[in-house]
């Protein structure tokens, strides 16, 4: 997708998503692009989204403050009949707090089988022509809420490469810490690996409760938030934590030391990790608390 003149990129990101369940079709699908529209601050005045147009092709916006537009298009071809095989949907539309900035998401769906699809999404923002005052502050990166719906869903099943797609962390158990490295290791591996360790000691050998008991509990590792990075970074970074002092021993008893993963700290393993390359142990960056006089302070090193 072309991104355009004078525009940042906000996100993107590009997976297979598949029908793991009896509801799940192409209807369903673009469903939930037209339900995330309908339910946008921007969308009020626009008419018909999810309507038949939605799916074929078509084009409708609004004048009101937020100045939106909607438009998709599809081709069809004699390989998947009725259903496309490729459609596409543009949302543009003025911001909620600067009215200045103009956001648009593009995404892109390809039928690559009865029941796979690929798909590719861009969000980037630009600043009006006619604006004038200082540069206001960039907005942080967030995924779209359509992807944290779709990765939810029992319905579907999301993949980046070899990697499952959740909108929420990954526990590494002790028994689970050898498959975890190889999976750093996955020459096929597309999207960051983020590794939190429990801020633990002997004492305290479990720090964070079990996944079945610990709910909507937030995990913070090194001053970031497990679940909320999950949601932020889906389909870009997969996010696992290490619960136990135990969990942490059995990781670090399967990686070189370089690689390593101690108590309290973040890490985040790039794609292509090579561990042949004596060098390659400095591309992927860490945050730990530190001490200072016998204190331990806001600080991390990185």
């Amino acid at each position: 997708m072309q991104v355009p003149l004078n525009s940042n990129i906000h996100y993107k990101c590009s997976f297979l998503i598949e029908e793991s369940g009896e509801k799940a079709n192409w209807s369903h699908l673009v469903g939930a692009f037209s339900y995330w529209i309908s339910s946008h601050y921007a969308a009020e005045r626009i008419d018909g989204v999810g309507k038949p147009w939605f799916k074929k092709g078509g084009v409708r916006s609004s004048s009101r403050y937020y100045s939106s537009k909607v438009k998709t298009d599809s081709l069809r071809t004699d390989e998947f009949g009725d259903k496309p095989h490729y459609w596409t949907l543009r949302f543009e539309h003025n911001g909620r707090e600067n009215e200045f900035r103009r956001w648009r998401t593009d995404i892109g769906v390809e039928s690559k089988s009865d029941d796979t699809y690929q798909v590719s999404t861009v969000v980037t923002h630009r600043l009006a022509e006619n604006y004038v005052g200082e540069k206001p502050e960039t907005p942080t990166p967030t995924a779209p809420w359509f992807l944290r719906f779709l990765a939810s869903r029992d319905e579907w099943s999301l993949s980046v490469g070899p990697d499952p797609v959740k909108p929420k962390p990954f526990q590494i158990t002790s028994d689970e810490a050898s498959t975890f490295w190889d999976a750093l290791r996955n020459p096929k591996r597309q999207v960051f690996a983020i590794a939190l360790a429990a801020d633990t000691n002997e004492d305290e050998p479990n720090t964070i409760p079990s996944e079945s008991s610990r709910q909507e509990v937030d995990i913070i590792c090194a001053g970031l938030n497990a679940d909320e990075l999950a949601r932020l970074l889906v389909c870009n970074a997969i996010v696992c934590i290490c619960p136990s002092r135990e969990a942490i021993n059995s990781l670090n008893s399967h990686v070189p030391d370089e690689y390593r993963l101690e108590s309290g700290m973040a890490r985040i393993y790039r794609p292509d990790l090579d561990p042949d390359d004596k060098y390659d142990f400095k591309r992927h960056r860490f945050l730990q608390k530190m001490k200072c006089m016998g204190k331990e302070k806001s600080l991390y090193k990185i």
